[in-house]
């Protein structure tokens, strides 16, 4: 998780938390102490864990058919348009753009 969170990031964050805990009305003391311990390990952890995860990827259709036109108006302006649709994936696209010299 270093990579995702640097030390000086966890500092701050674990600062952030303390002064949140330090400052609410509504905790006991013994609440306010469990919280500090748990912020200390967490954060303590958190730095120096490591997340293995796995994920299975696959193409939900490996076809998408597309039509598209494209107009010129004149040198400066053009019209664009694209309309993809198959299975369960559809899309549109409209650009209109202006060239200058």
């Amino acid at each position: 998780m270093s990579d995702v969170i640097s030390s000086d990031e966890a500092a701050a964050l674990k600062e952030k938390i303390d002064n949140k805990i330090a400052y609410d009305p509504d905790l006991s003391p013994l609440e306010r102490q469990a919280l500090e311990t748990l912020v200390d390990q967490g954060i303590d952890k958190l730095s120096t864990s490591t997340v293995h995860y796995e994920l299975d990827k696959k193409i939900a259709a490996p076809w998408n058919l597309i039509f598209g036109a494209q107009y010129q108006f004149n040198k400066h302006w053009q019209l664009r348009c694209e309309l993809g649709t198959f299975g369960k994936r559809s899309q549109f696209m409209l650009n209109l753009n202006w060239r200058f010299q």
